[in-house]
């Protein structure tokens, strides 16, 4: 079926499989280069990701809602939509929430409520989610320091995908940093 053919004005891949990338059906894999539409959830591998026409910075390709919805007068509508997404359970909502939390301009700023949803998401073996859990344990940002488990974390990411070693590499040397730091004192 070609894009012209499909009655949802260009979506190839309707259903909700987060294994497949909702334009081209290409299995998707589980690294940090995997876009995610923050409205629908659909997700885009990298090659997807560079088309232009799907990546309309006004409106979701997929769900045609309003981008600036983030940020404009659509704002709760788009909060309650992450906070309904994560709370069912789905990762890339419970990241994202993270994210927000963790920066404080969607949301106010709370590490504490950052790492709760990083832990969600860390726990459907999302490798991202790992990381960014190593990064808030290593500096000790909404919980205690814990660096044992920060490098634990960084395993974890490494063994669901190892397209992430870079990423690992560079938690890990924090890591080193900070143990560095503790043995000085």
């Amino acid at each position: 079926m070609t894009t012209s053919q499909h009655p949802l004005r260009g979506i190839v891949n309707t259903n909700d499989n987060p294994e497949l990338c909702a334009a081209c059906s290409a299995p998707m894999p589980r690294t940090l280069g995997v876009h995610v539409t923050p409205c629908c959830g659909k997700g885009l591998c990298t090659e997807c990701t560079g088309n232009s026409m799907l990546m309309d910075p006004k409106s979701c390709h997929f769900c045609r809602m309003n981008r600036s919805c983030q940020k404009g007068a659509d704002r709760g509508k788009f909060i309650g939509t992450m906070k309904r997404r994560a709370k069912k359970g789905q990762p890339w909502a419970q990241l994202l929430l993270a994210r927000f939390f963790h920066w404080g301009d969607i949301l106010t700023q709370s590490d504490f409520e950052a790492v709760r949803w990083c832990r969600k998401a860390a726990s459907c073996g999302h490798p991202a989610a790992y990381l960014l859990l190593g990064d808030f344990l290593t500096a000790g940002n909404g919980c205690a320091q814990d660096l044992d488990e920060a490098m634990r974390c960084a395993n974890k990411a490494l063994k669901i995908d190892a397209g992430v070693k870079e990423d690992v590499l560079g938690l890990l040397l924090d890591i080193g940093g900070k143990y560095e730091e503790m043995g000085e004192q």
